[in-house]
């Protein structure tokens, strides 16, 4: 049973609760906004070359607004063959995500990568 002075407050609280809810629907057309993430697995063969890479996707990650959410040069791999390092970008969504990937200035830091390491790379949407 609630408190007649506790009640008040819980009133207010959803109040604000769905007010912050409307704000956001009216911000998003009252659609989910999904993220897009890319996540790369590098086996780098050749660390001296890989600064290059990094200075060049960096411009790009920036570009187009990424954020790079996680980096791990020694990941706690628990299952799976994949070893190297690890990157988490966030993107707005996934279509900002696909125009990163595929952008100019994106290939160009990939044609380093490509020559001096291996890599997993997935797009994936959020939820």
């Amino acid at each position: 049973m609630l408190h007649k002075v506790a009640a008040p407050h819980i009133a207010l609280l959803v109040g604000e609760v769905i007010g912050v809810q409307l704000k956001l629907d009216a911000i998003s057309g009252g659609e989910l906004m999904e993220k897009g993430y890319l996540i790369a697995n590098i086996r780098v063969h050749d660390p001296v070359a890989f600064e290059e890479f990094k200075l060049l996707s960096h411009a790009a990650i920036a570009d187009y607004g990424g954020k790079v959410l996680a980096r791990s040069a020694a990941p706690d791999y628990r299952e799976g063959p994949n070893r190297g390092q690890v990157v988490l970008i966030e993107f707005e969504n996934p279509e900002v995500a696909c125009a990163f990937y595929d952008s100019t200035a994106y290939r160009a830091a990939r044609e380093v990568r490509e020559k001096i390491s291996q890599t997993d790379l997935v797009l994936v949407t959020g939820l």
